[in-house]
């Protein structure tokens, strides 16, 4: 391939793809701003805030292509140096990712409340903020490509850390809700294996496309082919954030297990009709179920009550939906 192939071709791809993903990254969070308005204050601007940081990052992703194209066109100088846009552009990248991250991880902590696991998801998120710091630096400090290659160590831990975060996550999830699996209903069984193939996929979505940017990088270092994914890195980030609340504005019920684990619907969608009449219908013992409804992501309050019995459900804990 030539320069241009290599150096504008490359990220003018990744604007092409950034553009659909913003696209639909804009029609989920109307979406989500429509349907989910009884959400807490702070999940909603954090999703706005995502939303300014994408559209942040997108706008130096398509200044960065005018100038190579437009304003810069023709010179070679310019071609064999990288612009002052791509340093804050991975700064808003970093922060999207890190505010996805954490997000995940207070869902991690409101299921398990385990403080050390807790505490080692945490610093590897804070690592990948670490390593792009460092990278977004490096960016400043050598902006010729050719010297792409004293970015190396930098550009490794940012990729690594961000991987390990997100695989980390995603496992992290995986357990804990399978071990809550064992201590629940069997009609509440399948339920928990959907919301545990919702947390590795979204997990594995994110950690793919990180490692990609990586492989790229350290295979052509020179070049933009590890830009091109990276451009897309933050749209979908916000993406697995808003799939996981929009489709857990479809759930019907939040269930605990003995262990008081809150907000176990908070990753995946079931359907919320047939998921409580299985829930209110599999045992004749009594149950007395304070369960909040997501009417398209408006919650309203009802009361299901069955005292055939007067008795409860061991191990299980039908309780407030806690809103997010």
């Amino acid at each position: 391939m030539s320069l241009l192939d290599d150096i504008i071709g490359a990220i003018l791809i990744g604007t092409w793809t950034n553009s659909v993903l913003l696209a639909y990254e804009a029609n989920m969070a109307y979406k989500y701003f429509k349907k989910c308005r009884n959400d807490r204050a702070l999940t909603r601007w954090a999703v706005a805030f995502l939303l300014v940081l994408d559209v942040a990052t997108s706008l130096f992703e398509y200044v960065t292509v005018y100038m190579y194209a437009v304003t810069e066109w023709g010179s070679k100088e310019f071609l064999a140096k990288q612009p002052w846009t791509l340093p804050p552009y991975a700064v808003t990248t970093e922060l999207a990712a890190l505010v996805v991250q954490i997000y995940l991880i207070s869902r991690f902590w409101r299921l398990a409340r385990n403080i050390p696991v807790t505490i080692m998801l945490v610093t590897l998120s804070l690592s990948g903020f670490a390593g792009n710091a460092w990278v977004t630096y490096g960016l400043i400090k050598y902006p010729g490509y050719a010297q792409r290659t004293m970015l190396k160590d930098s550009a490794i831990l940012w990729y690594t850390s961000v991987v390990g975060a997100d695989i980390s996550i995603a496992v992290a999830l995986a357990v804990s809700l399978q071990r809550m699996r064992q201590e629940v209903l069997r009609s509440t069984k399948t339920l928990l294996q959907g919301l545990t193939y919702g947390a590795i996929s979204t997990g594995s979505i994110t950690a793919f496309f990180a490692l990609l940017n990586m492989i790229l990088y350290l295979r052509w270092p020179e070049t933009n082919w590890g830009p091109l994914i990276c451009f897309n890195i933050g749209r979908i980030y916000t993406l697995t954030m808003l799939y996981n609340l929009t489709h857990r504005s479809t759930n019907a019920v939040s269930i605990s297990s003995s262990r008081d684990a809150e907000s176990i619907l908070d990753f995946q969608s079931v359907e919320k009709t047939s998921t409580l009449e299985t829930l209110l219908q599999s045992t004749s013992m009594g149950l007395d179920a304070l369960v909040w409804i997501g009417t398209h992501g408006c919650c309203h309050n009802y009361t299901y009550s069955m005292t055939e019995n007067g008795g409860n459900i061991p191990g299980v804990n039908l309780s407030k939906f806690i809103q997010h």
